[in-house]
């Protein structure tokens, strides 16, 4: 049976009613015009489907990662990685290590910087696996919003610690130089964001630590991330879009902002 690619017309109609027929000849009253074609039944049988390792090789780093991953937020963080990847080359560095006395741990997921910015991302998958059918949409929204608060309160840590001073590195021990003087982008990334609920507590709470921390704050997502990375010819285009989607973040009020890709204008989705 072929696929039909013209208008759905009375043509059509008639065709699907012959076989509507074919398939259950006890409704031959309901099909007096119809006539039964040949039809025959085809066994398909859907195992189980095999995913591989896949290897991504940047610039200066090489990350594993398999599609069917039970720990999300580390495909999430891969994601953002190969986003970004091609833009900052050398400047892009997944998991990087801060030492704060004598301890060593995670700065933050995703870290890139350029002469002019800094950019910090915190990722959060919202999970798949884990998430309970009958979960309301209030819930769900809930989920986020806690997600969302996590993140920023991880930001605000890792810029107190790179304005402390304390040694960054890759996640391999080699010491990232930087300047430590610039206002850092601290970007929350979850998995989907859906124009849900009441944000008014977190836009207020993002803009008092904006404020009290010296940083330019963005709560995106993975869509969202990809209509920046588009629309940047180099890595000083997304610091500048950045920057022009927090000035409209601070003016309307909302989490909810799409750049455009049309005319690369800034608005807010409500």
């Amino acid at each position: 049976m072929a696929l039909r690619t013209e208008p759905f017309d009375e043509e059509a109609s008639k065709a699907l009613d012959s076989f509507d027929l074919s398939l259950d000849p006890s409704r031959a009253d309901e099909f007096t015009q119809s006539q039964s074609i040949p039809v025959f039944p085809i066994n398909v049988t859907l195992g189980e489907v095999q995913y591989t390792r896949i290897a991504a090789v940047g610039s200066n780093e090489v990350n594993n990662f398999v599609l069917d991953d039970r720990e999300e937020g580390g495909t999430l963080e891969h994601s953002v990685w190969h986003v970004l990847e091609n833009l900052f080359e050398f400047d892009i560095h997944k998991s990087p290590q801060v030492r704060t006395g004598n301890r060593t741990r995670e700065l933050t997921d995703i870290f890139c910087f350029t002469e002019l910015g800094l950019f910090l991302f915190e990722t959060k998958a919202i999970s798949v696996y884990a998430t309970e059918p009958s979960r309301n949409t209030q819930r769900r929204v809930n989920n986020v919003q806690n997600q969302v608060k996590k993140g920023l309160s991880q930001l605000k840590g890792a810029t107190r610690s790179i304005r402390e001073g304390n040694k960054v590195s890759t996640n391999v021990g080699t010491e990232l130089c930087f300047d430590r003087s610039l206002i850092p982008h601290a970007i929350v990334l979850v998995s989907e964001l859906l124009p849900f609920g009441d944000w008014d507590e977190i836009v207020l709470q993002t803009i008092a630590l904006a404020r009290d921390s010296g940083m330019f704050i963005h709560i995106l997502d993975l869509r969202e991330l990809g209509t920046l990375r588009r629309l940047s010819k180099d890595k000083y285009v997304f610091d500048h879009l950045l920057v022009q989607r927090f000035k409209h973040f601070l003016q309307e009020r909302t989490v909810f902002i799409r750049v455009q890709p049309s005319d690369d204008s800034i608005e807010p989705l409500t």
